[in-house]
């Protein structure tokens, strides 16, 4: 979907609420052209320890760069959720594993304003959040079985924002499995914006 390969000069990848980091720092040495931030409230040591890691066991894709993961470019820290640590740009990647209860939401919200792609992965999702039950308050019926609790509320939030596509990982990984993926990147508007800013 991006044939110029503009999208990909000009894109950033964001791993939100990235824990340690990772998920973003195996995504920086995969695609070594494309700037990586991780965002999350707080900077766990082990972060150091991976980037430390990639650099000594890692290959440069370049020569000339400095480091492994030279793309790598920052790891915030901060509330995702304020414009001031993250605020994305059309065409952007965002990715966001085991966010829980709102996170998930926020971020395809977040991908659907600022026309992103994205890859969510949602964690706990409370009964009721998104405006779907899954139980009565006083447990006189619900589903009962947490698999398909948890994938009828994938499935839910999936559908309301539009997404056609989840797909799953080995529940032997972890039982939440179920990740969401899409793109809302709009390239028209990408071409007028670079219209409004020609002399």
């Amino acid at each position: 979907n991006d044939p110029t390969g503009k999208r990909k000069r000009s894109m950033t990848i964001y791993d939100l609420a990235c824990g340690h980091g990772l998920g973003g720092m195996l995504l920086a040495y995969r695609f070594p052209f494309i700037n990586v931030i991780c965002i999350d409230m707080e900077k766990r040591p082990c972060w150091t320890s991976y980037r430390a890691a990639f650099e000594k066991f890692g290959v440069k894709a370049n020569k000339q760069d400095t480091s492994v993961t030279a793309n790598l470019t920052l790891f915030r820290v901060g509330d995702i959720m304020s414009s001031e640590v993250f605020q994305p740009s059309n065409g952007d990647y965002l990715m966001c594993l085991h966010g829980c209860n709102e996170l998930s939401p926020f971020v395809l919200s977040t991908g659907q304003s600022y026309k992103t792609g994205f890859a969510v992965m949602p964690c706990c999702l409370r009964d009721g959040m998104l405006g779907l039950t899954t139980s009565s308050s006083n447990n006189n019926w619900g589903i009962a079985d947490d698999t398909a609790r948890y994938s009828i509320q994938v499935g839910y939030l999936a559908g309301k924002f539009g997404v056609a596509k989840v797909a799953a990982i080995s529940q032997c990984i972890t039982n939440r499995f179920l990740i969401i993926i899409g793109d809302y990147w709009d390239d028209a508007r990408e071409q007028s914006l670079d219209d409004e800013t020609k002399p």
